[in-house]
């Protein structure tokens, strides 16, 4: 009886060994199939060009560009007129013609000094363009407009007063106040002096600006 007993157990031993040594050959031996990724194309972005607008390099062109037309062309368009009536008057005056010469004198210092008003115009945007110069060339080039406008408005003036010393002596002269009269034209001669001296000035530097190329 013992002996059919330790034989069943035996005989149970081995069946259950052979179960599981089959259920670890099954998950051993069975393949795991492999999850499939789909990979989504990649569309390329397409790509954008952004042209750059410098806001300060425009204003600086549109202030430079205005201050030398005003410096070059409309200052020197009153000035040329001042120069026809100054030479208008000059042989009334020395005709002893006072009353025509001193109009004409007045009218030439009229026109001085719209002159005058316009290169300080002309200063005033190149000193503003200076501010936001892109670079150094256009630098160097502002600063000498900057003085030659300056010394042009200086010496307009000056000839703008001599012309008003002019016309005030041709009263005198034409009441016989030939004293008045004549440190009137002293006046007029020193306010020559000192317009000359600023043409100097004002010619050097736009010589500076032609050898720059920038005239």
């Amino acid at each position: 009886m013992k002996t059919k007993v330790v034989v069943l157990i035996a005989i149970v031993c081995i069946v259950a060994t052979t179960i599981g040594c089959i259920d670890e050959f099954k998950t051993e031996g069975t393949p795991i199939p492999t999850p499939i990724v789909i990979q989504t194309p990649v569309i390329p972005t397409p790509t954008t060009i952004v042209i750059s607008t410098d806001i300060s390099e425009e204003e600086f062109i549109d202030k430079y560009t205005k201050a030398e037309d005003i410096f070059k062309y409309d200052s020197y368009e009153h000035e040329l007129k001042g120069n026809d009536s100054k030479n208008l008057a000059d042989p009334y005056y020395y005709n002893n013609q006072f009353n025509e010469a001193r109009e004409k004198y007045h009218e030439a210092a009229e026109f001085y000094s719209k002159a005058k008003e316009q290169n300080l115009e002309a200063k005033e945007l190149f000193e503003e363009a200076y501010e936001i110069v892109p670079g150094e060339y256009y630098k160097e080039l502002c600063e000498l407009y900057i003085s030659a406008a300056q010394s042009n408005a200086m010496s307009l003036e000056y000839l703008s007063s001599a012309m008003k010393y002019r016309g005030r002596a041709c009263d005198y002269y034409e009441k016989e106040d030939y004293k008045a009269g004549d440190d009137n034209i002293e006046a007029a001669n020193k306010e020559i002096i000192r317009c000359n001296i600023e043409t100097e000035k004002r010619n050097a530097a736009v010589l500076k600006i032609d050898e720059l190329g920038g005239w």
